[in-house]
């Protein structure tokens, strides 16, 4: 597992419900909770920044993802779940204080990348944290990807910025947050 990555057993064998997602240990505001399952067993982890090739584990076995909303800044923190490597393919948006408990029902098989973001003080632009460097040996975009995204060579982070109506009328989701 990458540095960005914490794994603890849940010691229940039992299905969580939504409700349930969320209570026990709090995680730092910075961070976005994904659930297994795997061997009759559940457990999470906790993903705190943008990681364009999470480990294998994160990769195949998380159903389950929840972002937390406790104060003010972190209500202004969005998640965005992609279905392959390097921030490309279907995509699903996590909303301040929201569980999404099937991510599969929405065509997201396999978490390949996670995006973090933060939306502007107008509620317009989400601010997102794209990191330059590959952990996996993996630093190849697809054209679509070079063209969407605004690289900084100064920084081994790059912030890039995207409309948040665009982004929510093509995520996989889109049903569900623009209720």
């Amino acid at each position: 597992m990458s540095t960005n990555e914490i794994e603890f057993s849940v010691n229940s064998t039992e299905r969580q419900g939504e409700t349930k997602l969320l209570q026990g240990y709090i995680p730092p505001v910075e961070c976005l909770r994904l659930f297994s399952r795997y061997n009759y067993h559940n457990y999470w982890s906790d993903m705190c920044d943008s990681n364009r090739l999470p480990s294998p584990f994160i990769m195949l076995y998380v159903r389950e993802v929840c972002s937390y909303s406790i104060n003010e800044y972190s209500n202004r923190k969005y998640w965005i779940v992609y279905s392959q490597s390097n921030f490309r393919g279907r995509y699903i948006i996590v909303p301040p204080g929201r569980c999404i408990v099937n991510i599969r029902r929405y065509g997201i098989y396999r978490v390949g990348s996670i995006m973090k973001c933060t939306l502007s003080s107008n509620n317009n632009i989400l601010y997102c944290n794209i990191l330059q460097q590959s952990f996996g040996g993996q630093n190849r975009f697809s054209q679509n990807v070079i063209t969407w995204l605004q690289h900084s060579n100064s920084d081994t982070n790059s912030h890039t910025e995207y409309n948040l109506s665009d982004l929510e009328r093509n995520s996989a989701n889109v049903r569900d947050i623009t209720k």
